[in-house]
């Protein structure tokens, strides 16, 4: 069975050269002088664990307080394979970014990670100032 580990909205998410998952300022609200705007960029980091050899099709989308996507969401097929020792469990990361996002209002939005058998949500408060 697959799982979500943990979601984090960040600034800016990478893979450093040892394949090791760096995430930079991370964040759960953001505040602005107005509203509307549009914010540049966000990432969004995930750790997933399943069996060897599972595989799942899921999005991860950004929706506002009434469940409308702010912006198009990111599409992901996922292979778990095997892991390094007999002692780990199967997992995979997951970048996901968002360019030029539109802010009408604020309020309480959140990144969903979308399956055909479970879903995962991290809140992301939007605030003036």
């Amino acid at each position: 069975m697959i799982k979500v580990n943990w979601i984090r909205i960040c600034s800016y998410a990478y893979y450093d050269e040892k394949k090791n998952l760096c995430v930079i300022s991370e964040y759960d609200n953001l505040s602005y002088p107005s509203l509307p705007t549009i914010e540049s960029a966000i990432y969004v980091a995930a750790h997933f664990s399943g069996n060897y050899q599972e595989s799942i099709a899921f999005t991860i989308g950004l929706y506002n307080d009434i469940g409308i996507a702010v912006g198009p969401p990111n599409h992901f097929n996922v292979t778990f394979g095997k892991p390094r020792s007999d002692l780990q469990i199967p997992n995979h990361r997951i970048i996901a970014g968002f360019k030029n996002v539109p802010f009408e209002r604020p309020g309480d939005y959140a990144v969903e990670i979308r399956a055909e058998n479970f879903s995962a949500m991290q809140p992301l408060g939007v605030w003036i100032d």
